[in-house]
Parts: structure tokens; C-alpha cells; sequence
């Protein structure tokens, strides 16, 4: 049975036997050399900042800051994330926060303009307005940082409105960038680690981007506009690219000569967000060329790697990067711990690997926690190249003595080398088929890197043959006469993402008499489902799934113009009510499920990011749609989920409508505790799932 300590002095010593400090042995483990025993890292500034704004940190720690918490229960400190509690006093840098650019004290560098940029800026109540005024025109954003935000644990501003929204903006953009200066500044980091001394490290983020244009998908374009751009306006992204580079080679100028010891460069990469091809092509070349340059210095590089890495992990492994920060495995991802460690313990250390979510009481009881760790240093062995920390970092809704079992567990059987020993079997075996773990997910993205060869075109060319081919295709009449042939034109142009070409054969199918229902059904529908399938397989790209989603809103405009004289309707099947909940302001994932479900034949209402329970229960009583689809990329918002289901069932309307619900860190289970009726882990899948929610539901209750 793990013990539970109570916190107070340094807890845990055990004098000299401990034979490195604290500092050595995080520093041994992501150089991968030899320790004496492993260092339990928690991050704490999410926690913490969310627990001060609430008035909830333990009795004992009340009014202090979170590494004193740490030097007190003798954990190490990881000092990754900048202190920007700053930024609710000082507006000074909010400006570059708009464009992405982060520089609390802990970094090596401070930011301003030349002269050809003037920024004016205004506050209206929580929101923060900014216009960048240079010769070639005016760029505007907004940003916003609210008390709720500071409940969440959230101390920077968010930007509500990027500035970047016509092909003319991106020019004025790069001039942003070429006039951007960056000089050095060494302070805050020097106090920083007189202030950590040898109780740990502090590792000092250079950019929050791993390259230009992963900067332009973060943080200048729109994030669904930025795929489209990809591929169909290459070039422009280019161009702007060229110019976000200047910002970054300054950084890595200024890191190369700067007393920091361990740098961070970029972050969250995703099978999905950051596909293999796109990851090879535009961020991998920025992370070679960051970590040859730092070790040239003696410097050591890591990366934020939070995500699902699978079908990245050869790519990751090959940067030259020393350490993976925030490794979240299964059940928050699909590769579980032992899988990192097989691919990547031997080139780089792995730094996290406890997922969040064992840490909340109300998802992961204490014996599934204790069942981990036992699995987690099995995992691990000999855990040289090992630092445990919780992923992506302590949520607010985190047990305190949860963390205090993790450190005691640490303390007893942490000792390196660890033995080598037989792996546990912890996890059910549904739940890894259920989120396709073991093989299907890594493969799928393997076979779709290696069909696209890092292009695109050729995955959506293999798609379209196989459409083409009667044997693959379901329904092998699509080869005889003239209809079959059109509906036959209608999916190749909506694989292909053509507008123009299905509009085309959708108004030849409807002049010769062809029912609308059935060009919807059996020519547009039909297809998205393959995209989806092929999507959630990795086979397909985001590229290809937006603008294959948006042909078929294209060719759906022409059969409702049709439609429109003769009085009759077309049925969309489905009414979805989409939203991210209150206190998230992300929505990439949101906006490609809405995309995948219009493709799939769905009447989507988008209400949003930050929506409260309220209004989504207002609008079910509004429209009454058949599904509720809720979305939530932080654990701080998953509880909303929670909030809008039991607010649905107490004005009686739970049993009316499907409630699904899926992001990052959503999981099977959670879906289950709040009373979901679905988990959906991609924009495909939720396609399917709410396709199989209608049938159950035309089917009328079991009998």
C-alpha cells in the first residue's frame, strides 16, 4: 500500500543517501546519463494560479508561491512556463502576445518594434484592443483576459480575434516581422535560477512555435483558413514564412550566446494539427537546426510534445532534440508509456508521463493511481533517461494528497537503476480497442505518411482509385449508365476538394431528372463518410477533409437552389448543436467537427467558443436539435460538460437530445461519468458516432 504523508517540512529525506541534488539528477536524466535515483517534477503553475484565484490551496499554503510548495514536500522544481501574473498589471507586451510572441521574465530576450511600426492599443472592460500601424497598412486583434480565465488557472491573454484576414494582411504581417527587434535580456532568467539554486531547473522557453510556419497556423492565420492555405496557396505562406524567420533566427542568435542551460523550442504536435507530412517538411528542418546550433554551445534542447504523437514518433525522435517535455500517454492519448520508451528512450529523455487524470479524484480512483505508478516504473526501466511529472501539468481539479502518494511511491521505489521486470497489464482490453491503441491508430498514419511520401495529392489519388474501383466500392452499380457515372464525377470532384466541379455535375445530375435526396445521399454523403473513415485512419489529412467538406457545401447550395422553385425540401438528416464549452476559447477541433458533420449530412449550429450551460440549454429548447456536441481542450472546462448535461436534465430536456462530446483530454470514461452519450477522439469519428445516435434513435427505445 503507498503511504500518504501530510506535507509540512521537507518530506521525504533520507540525508545521505541521496547522493546528487536535485538539479544533477534532472539535468543527468535529459543529457541520459547515469542517476542515482528519479525526480518527481510536478508542475504547479496552473494548479496554483487557479487555487489562489479560488482561495483553495491547502490551509498550509496559503499566500505561497509554487515552488516554495515544492521545496517544502522536497519535490523537484521544473520551471518551464513563464510567471505572466505580470500581464494583469502591465500591458506592455500584449501587442506581441497577439502575434504569438511570449516573453515573460524568464526568457532571454525582450521584443519591440522598429520604427516603421507604431501600435496603438485601447481596453474595453476584459477585452484588449491592438492595431499595428506600418506603411503598408493597419493590422488589428483582439485579446481578452478575464477573472474566469484566472480561475482556470490561465494568466495570459488569449486572442479572440487574429490579425491576420485577407491575402493583403499577410504582407503587412510580414512586415511585422521584419521590423521586430529582438535584444537580449538576462535577468529575470539569472534571478530565475539564483532563486531555484540546485532544487531544480529552469528551463527557458525561446519559442512557443517550433518554426515560421508553424508560428503563421498558431497564431496569425485562422486555424481552419491556415490548411486551406496550405494547400492552395502555398506560396503565400511561403512569403509570409520568410519573414516570421527573421524573429526566429534572432532567437536562436540570442539563446546560442546566453548563460541558459536548457532551452525549450516549440510545441504540441499532433497527429492531426501537425500530419506527418506537414511536420517533416516545415517543423522538423527548425528543430535539427535549433538543437545543432545549442549543442555547438553545450546547451541542451527539449520540445513540448503534448499531443497525439502517434504517427510523429519516428520524426520527434529524429530533431536531435535532447528531451520530450510533457509526454501524455493512454489513456489521455493512444500510445501508452512503454511505447514512448521503445521508440525514444535511447535518443532523448522523456519528461511527464503521468496523465492528468489519475490525479482527479472524481475520474481515477487511488487504486488505479497506485496501479499506474507500479505499471509507470516498469515502464520506464531503467528510467536513466526518465524524469516523472504530471501531463500536460497539475490541473486545478488535482487531489493534493494524490500528488503527495506520487511523491511517496517515488520516494520508496525510485530508486535507479530500476529493475527490469514484467510489464503489468493495467488497461482493460476494451478501452484499447475502443481508442484503437495497440496497432491500428500508428499504423493507419504510418501507411498514410508513407502513401503521400510527404505529399498530400497522392493520398487523396490513392482515395480516388479506390472510389473508382467497382470491387472496393459498396455500391457496384456506380459504373453503368449515365446517372451512375454522374454520381461517379460528383465524388472524384469532392475528393478532390472542387468546388466548381461538383457544382457542375450536380446541376447536369439535377437537369436529368435525378432525385436531390440521391445526389446528397449517394454521391455527397456516401464520399464524406469515406473521407472521414480515411481521416480517422491517417490516410487523409486535414487539408484534403476541409476542402473535400467544403466542395460538398458547394454542391448542397445547388441542389437547395434547385430545389427551391418546385417547393420541396432537402433533407439534412440531423440538426447538431456545436459548441466549446464556457471557459475554452479553442476551436480548431471544433471547427473541423462541424465541417465533418455538414459533410456527413448534418444541419450544424455553431455557437461557438467560451459557451456557458446556459445558453446551450436555452438554444436546445430553441431548436431542438437532435444532438448536442460538446468540445473541451483544457481539463480546467472539462466540468462544463458536466454542467450542460445536468442543466439539459433539469429542464427536462436530456431525453430529447444526443449528448456528445470529445477534446484532447476527453476520454471514454469521462464521457460515461458525466452522462454523455458518445465519445467522439477525432472530427471523423464524431461523423460516424452521430450517424449512429440518429439510426438508435429512429429505431425508437428497446424493447
Amino acid at each position: 500500500m503507498v503511504s500518504v504523508g501530510t506535507g509540512g517540512a521537507p518530506r521525504g529525506g533520507t540525508g545521505g543517501r541521496h547522493l546528487m541534488n536535485t538539479r544533477q539528477r534532472m539535468l543527468a536524466a535529459i543529457r541520459r546519463e547515469p542517476s542515482d535515483r528519479l525526480t518527481f517534477a510536478p508542475r504547479l503553475d496552473l494548479w496554483h494560479t487557479a487555487r489562489s484565484a479560488s482561495g483553495t490551496l491547502p490551509r498550509e499554503y496559503a499566500g505561497l508561491s509554487s515552488d516554495e510548495i515544492c521545496r517544502r514536500e522536497g519535490w523537484g522544481i521544473f520551471r518551464l512556463t513563464g510567471d505572466y501574473r505580470y500581464m494583469s498589471r502591465e500591458r506592455t507586451d500584449w501587442p506581441f502576445v497577439a502575434l504569438g510572441l511570449f516573453n515573460p521574465p524568464e526568457t532571454v530576450y525582450s521584443l519591440g518594434f522598429s520604427s516603421a511600426v507604431e501600435t496603438v492599443t485601447r481596453e474595453l472592460e476584459d477585452e484588449f484592443h491592438v492595431e499595428f500601424r506600418t506603411g503598408l497598412g493597419t493590422l488589428t486583434a483582439t485579446l481578452e483576459l478575464t477573472e474566469s480565465m484566472h480561475r482556470d488557472g490561465i494568466t495570459y491573454p488569449m486572442v479572440t480575434k487574429r490579425p491576420v484576414v485577407t491575402s493583403e494582411d499577410m504582407r503587412i504581417a510580414a512586415s511585422l516581422f521584419e521590423n521586430l527587434v529582438v535584444s537580449p535580456r538576462h535577468e529575470g532568467f539569472q534571478r530565475s535560477e539564483a532563486e531555484i539554486a540546485d532544487l531544480g531547473v529552469t528551463v527557458s522557453q525561446a519559442v512557443d512555435a517550433a518554426s515560421p510556419i508553424h508560428q503563421i497556423q498558431k497564431y496569425i492565420l485562422d486555424p481552419t483558413e491556415f490548411f486551406l492555405y496550405y494547400r492552395e496557396r502555398r506560396r503565400d505562406l511561403d512569403e509570409l514564412a520568410e519573414s516570421v524567420a527573421h524573429y526566429f533566427d534572432q532567437v536562436l542568435d540570442i539563446y546560442a550566446a546566453s548563460p541558459v542551460e536548457v532551452a525549450e523550442w516549440g510545441s504540441n504536435y499532433d497527429r492531426t494539427i501537425t500530419f506527418p507530412p506537414y511536420f517533416e517538411r516545415d517543423i522538423l528542418p527548425w528543430l535539427r537546426k535549433a538543437a545543432d546550433r545549442l549543442h555547438q554551445e553545450g546547451k541542451l534542447l527539449i520540445t513540448h510534445c503534448d499531443g497525439e504523437n502517434d504517427g510523429l514518433m519516428e520524426l520527434i525522435a529524429s530533431s536531435g532534440v535532447d528531451g520530450a517535455e510533457s509526454v501524455c500517454p493512454f489513456p489521455m492519448t493512444r500510445l501508452k508509456l512503454h511505447e514512448y520508451v521503445e521508440q525514444w528512450a535511447d535518443r532523448m529523455a522523456i519528461i511527464g508521463g503521468i496523465p492528468a487524470e489519475y490525479l482527479i479524484a472524481e475520474m481515477r480512483s487511488e487504486k488505479e493511481l497506485d496501479d499506474y505508478l507500479t505499471y509507470m516504473l516498469r515502464a520506464v526501466a531503467p528510467g536513466t533517461a526518465f524524469i516523472p511529472g504530471v501531463t500536460d501539468a497539475v490541473s486545478p481539479l488535482t487531489d493534493f494528497d494524490r500528488l503527495r502518494r506520487v511523491a511517496d511511491f517515488l520516494e520508496g521505489n525510485g530508486a535507479l537503476p530500476l529493475p527490469v521486470g514484467p510489464m503489468p497489464d493495467i488497461f482493460p482490453p476494451e478501452r484499447g480497442a475502443r481508442t484503437g491503441v495497440t496497432g491500428s491508430a500508428d499504423e493507419g498514419a504510418e501507411r498514410g505518411a508513407e502513401k503521400g511520401g510527404g505529399n498530400a495529392d497522392e493520398a487523396v489519388s490513392e482515395v480516388e482509385r479506390t472510389a473508382e474501383d467497382p470491387s472496393e466500392d459498396p455500391s457496384e452499380e456506380s459504373s453503368r449508365g449515365p446517372i451512375f457515372a454522374g454520381l461517379d464525377a460528383v465524388r472524384r470532384e469532392l475528393l478532390r476538394g472542387d468546388q466548381a466541379g461538383v457544382q457542375m455535375h450536380v446541376a447536369e445530375l439535377l437537369a436529368a431528372g435525378v432525385p436531390a435526396q440521391q445526389i446528397l445521399e449517394d454521391g455527397m454523403i456516401a464520399t464524406m463518410d469515406y473521407v472521414g473513415e480515411a481521416f480517422g485512419r491517417g490516410e487523409l489529412y486535414i487539408p484534403e477533409m476541409l476542402r473535400a467538406a467544403r466542395a460538398m457545401e458547394a454542391g448542397v447550395e445547388v441542389l437547395k437552389a434547385g430545389l427551391l422553385n418546385g417547393g420541396a425540401s432537402l433533407d439534412m438528416g440531423t440538426t447538431v448543436l456545436l459548441g466549446t464549452v464556457f471557459g475554452d476559447l479553442h476551436d480548431i477541433g471544433k471547427n473541423l467537427v462541424a465541417l465533418m458533420l455538414r459533410g456527413v449530412g448534418c444541419d450544424v449550429v455553431d455557437l461557438g467558443i467560451n459557451v456557458a450551460a446556459q445558453t446551450f440549454a436555452d438554444e436546445v429548447e430553441r431548436r431542438r436539435p437532435g444532438v448536442v456536441a460538446l468540445s473541451a481542450l483544457l481539463t480546467t472546462t472539462m466540468p462544463q460538460m458536466q454542467a450542460v448535461i445536468g442543466l439539459l436534465g433539469q429542464r427536462g430536456l436530456r431525453g430529447q437530445v444526443d449528448v456528445i462530446v470529445g477534446g484532447a483530454p476527453v476520454t471514454p470514461e469521462f464521457a460515461e461519468h458525466v452522462g454523455a452519450d458518445g465519445y467522439a477522439p477525432n472530427a471523423g469519428e464524431a461523423g460516424a458516432l452521430t450517424q449512429r445516435l440518429r439510426a438508435r434513435r429512429a429505431q425508437g427505445p428497446a424493447a
